[in-house]
Formats: structure tokens, C-alpha cells, sequence
């Protein structure tokens, strides 16, 4: 799995799904994922006011064995 990059110093490309971390207004930290779209995270609900302090990329699908 790949290391956490920050968001200051990189932000993944448009339209990439990631693992972030963040942390919300009370200072509750947490692991989800969210798209990166129009330079932002894209979060739903409570979530929308997390503020994600770092990512990485989502990791490949296991192989379906035959």
C-alpha cells in the first residue's frame, strides 16, 4: 500500500478515488474515502466539514481467483 501524501504537497488527479485522512471540527480524526474532483475532496453528509489532511491512492481490486 502506498504512503500517505499530504494535501499540501500533492493533490491526486481529477476524478481519483483515495483513502484520506481528516479530521473534524471537534478534533475527531478519521480514515475514509472520497473522488477528487474540482481541486476538492468530495465528502457527503457530516462528513462535508472534515478537513482532509492527507491521502493516497485507492489500492487495485484483488484478482478473482478461477
Amino acid at each position: 500500500m502506498s504512503e500517505w501524501i499530504s494535501i499540501e504537497e500533492k493533490q491526486p488527479e481529477t476524478g481519483t478515488h483515495c483513502i484520506i485522512a481528516a479530521t473534524d471540527p471537534d478534533g475527531g480524526k478519521h480514515v475514509s474515502c472520497a473522488k477528487w474532483q474540482r481541486k476538492r475532496f468530495y465528502l457527503e453528509g457530516r462528513r462535508a466539514y472534515w478537513y482532509v489532511t492527507h491521502w493516497m491512492p485507492m489500492p487495485k481490486h484483488p484478482e478473482a481467483e478461477p
